[in-house]
């Protein structure tokens, strides 16, 4: 549980978030699995992390959104991690697992970008 001075700085964070990104919850189509047929960098249901902690959820595509993202990053001045759904939430909501990012921010510079795989089939 974040207290002080730790839970104002989270609040900012969601704030910032949320000024770059949109409200949480985007949804950016209907059908995910057609919309990633065109956009291969569509990364479905996403948990956006800064300083490990959970700001942000929902549709990103990363060749959209890499732009916010990185100001994200730069407004906080902390790292940003982009989170598939699974690694990010249910059994991973104290603990995301950070080391499965598929985006990762630093403030002033993109660190690292990587395809996105096809998380579409189950849906």
């Amino acid at each position: 549980m974040l207290i002080g001075t730790d839970c104002e700085e989270a609040r900012l964070n969601v704030v910032a978030a949320h000024d770059c990104l949109g409200m949480s919850g985007r949804l950016l189509t209907l059908s995910k699995s057609r919309y990633y047929v065109n956009h291969p960098r569509f990364v479905p249901n996403a948990n956006v992390l800064v300083n490990f902690t959970k700001v942000w959820s929902g549709d990103l595509d990363l060749d959209r959104d890499e732009p916010d993202l990185q100001r994200l990053a730069d407004v906080a001045g902390e790292v940003v991690h982009v989170l598939h759904e699974m690694d990010g939430r249910f059994n991973y909501e104290d603990h995301p697992r950070i080391e499965r990012a598929v985006a990762t921010f630093l403030p002033e510079k993109v660190e690292k970008v990587e395809k996105v795989e096809n998380t579409c089939d189950s849906i």
